[in-house]
C-alpha cells in the first residue's frame, strides 16, 4: 500500500486530494493547524502543524518515525489581500515564508 502525506489537508484542495488519496488506497497522513479540523475517515492527523513555524518539519518527522513515503503534498498556504497601492510587508513576509521558504525546510526533515 503506498503511503502519501498532504500538507495543509483541513479543508479546500487539501482536503479534497486527502479524501481521493484515501479513496484511491493510500495510506493517508494529513497535517493540520489545529487539532480538530476535519479530515476525512481513517486519515492519520498530524497536529498541531503550522508551516510558519520553524519546528514544522521536526514535528512531522517525529509523527512520521521510520514511515517510507511515496507521495508528499505540500498544499497549505496563505493569501493575504493587498494592492500595489497598499502593500503590506509583514503580510507579503508570511506569504514568502509559508509557500516558498518553508517547503525547502519540509524538504530537509523528510
Amino acid at each position: 500500500m503506498p503511503t502519501a502525506l498532504v500538507i495543509g489537508a483541513s479543508r479546500g484542495l487539501g482536503y479534497e486530494l486527502t479524501k481521493a488519496l484515501q479513496a484511491d488506497g493510500y495510506r493517508t497522513f494529513g497535517t493540520t493547524r489545529s487539532s480538530d479540523s476535519p479530515l476525512p475517515t481513517d486519515v492519520q492527523r498530524i497536529s498541531p502543524v503550522d508551516i510558519a513555524k520553524e519546528d514544522a518539519g521536526t514535528k512531522i518527522a517525529v509523527a512520521l518515525g521510520d514511515t517510507t513515503l511515496d507521495l508528499v503534498i505540500v498544499n497549505a498556504g496563505v493569501f493575504k489581500k493587498e494592492t500595489l497601492d497598499q502593500p503590506n510587508f509583514s503580510d507579503e513576509v508570511e506569504m514568502y515564508k509559508v509557500v516558498s521558504i518553508a517547503p525547502v525546510f519540509l524538504a530537509h526533515h523528510l
